[in-house]
């Protein structure tokens, strides 16, 4: 009879991860179906097994993404990274209750790879209620473990009553993102693309009279003192106007291939300490690959998160950063006044990872009450 009901429980958690990371900010809090259905199971062989269940069918989207990337034949391997990946965070439900597992999960090491966290549902829960919402929403499962009569209604009546008095924040007077067309600008079958997209960039920051232009992760490959030599007529009339161009970018890292995935301020100087800030968990394998002999972007776990730009404090999440935790954490600690969001989804189109990101953007931004900038390069 328990061995039924275990496996009852395993279906409903692969459900849960399936429609709560389906990209709809809605569903999000149906993720704290885990730990809820986790929390009454006896042995911890039984919590791994329901848990397993429902991160392998949460990163389902790497298999289709990585399809993508790599094409068919890497089906076999994408099945064995997305099985190693949900293993490790089903691991953490070795732990006991329901609030250690969550932030064994959202902590580093795990939390490198510590996608569809439930207590990011804080965010649509309790907007504008800052850490404390965050705690509350990891003590949930607990309360409705003990007495879901009182914690159900109690829960419901709050986000309801929250819910209805929140209003999304709002960008900066004069902050804009922009969404690129560009698709693979490292593309070495096109190798003109990526001054297409450049010419295209200037153009828009030349015409615009936003003081603050985003645009996405990578909009330039590598910024080097050749890049900012092009870049200079652009640059000078910026400087002039007194707006600020804000961009992805890769950062050459001296003595090899390598570089580090920034978000960069011009006009600038490379020399300035302050230009850039680094992005802290790049996606795994990807681009944090320890064996990999070239373009590998280090780990930046405990690197500084904010930037000053036109009197703001602008905190970045980079592409793969607003799907974990750490890196809004870290820089939250730092007391942003704006979440500047960039990403790439050129190899995740069609599937529901981008709207997943803008999701859980939106979600920290009314749990912090910090407005977020967005630009995604599609």
């Amino acid at each position: 009879m328990f061995v039924r009901e275990c496996r009852i429980r395993m279906m409903l958690a692969a459900l849960t991860g399936v429609v709560a990371w389906s990209g709809l900010a809605a569903f999000i809090p149906l993720s704290l179906a885990l730990p809820i259905l986790c929390a009454t199971l006896p042995t911890r062989r039984h919590r791994v097994s329901v848990a397993l269940a429902y991160y392998a069918a949460a990163l389902w989207p790497v298999i289709a993404a990585g399809i993508q990337l790599y094409g068919l034949p890497a089906v076999p391997f994408l099945l064995v990274l997305v099985g190693v990946a949900a293993s490790m965070l089903a691991a953490c439900w070795l732990l006991p209750g329901t609030v250690v597992p969550m932030v064994a999960a959202a902590a580093p090491p795990i939390g490198i790879i510590g996608v569809a966290n439930p207590v990011t549902s804080a965010g649509i829960l309790f907007p504008g209620t800052s850490w404390i919402g965050l705690i509350a929403t990891a003590l949930i499962p607990f309360g409705v473990a003990r007495c879901p009569a009182c914690t159900v209604p109690t829960v419901l009546a709050v986000a309801l009553t929250l819910n209805g008095l929140a209003r999304t924040p709002q960008p900066p007077a004069g902050w804009r993102g922009v969404d690129t067309p560009f698709g693979d600008i490292r593309n070495k079958k096109d190798l003109a693309a990526e001054f297409r997209s450049a010419d295209w960039i200037q153009q828009v920051a030349r015409s615009s009279d936003a003081q603050v232009l985003v645009f996405p992760e990578l909009s330039v490959t590598r910024w080097t003192p050749a890049t900012e030599a092009f870049w200079q007529p652009t640059l000078a009339r910026l400087g002039e106007d007194n707006r600020t161009l804000v961009l992805g970018a890769g950062l050459p890292i001296s003595g090899g291939q390598d570089y580090r995935n920034v978000l960069i301020a011009v006009p600038f100087r490379l020399s300035t300490e302050t230009a850039f800030v680094e992005q802290s968990i790049p996606l795994p394998w990807v681009m944090w690959n320890p064996i990999a002999v070239k373009d590998r972007v280090p780990l930046n776990l405990w690197g500084r998160r904010t930037i000053e730009v036109a009197g703001q404090r602008a905190a970045a999440l980079i592409c793969y950063e607003q799907l974990i935790l750490w890196p809004i954490f870290t820089a939250v600690s730092e007391r942003p006044t704006v979440l500047v969001a960039i990403s790439n989804a050129v190899w995740t189109k069609r599937t529901p990872i981008p709207t997943v990101q803008r999701s859980a953007v939106w979600a920290w931004s009314r749990l912090f009450d910090i407005p977020a900038v967005s630009a995604v390069n599609q």
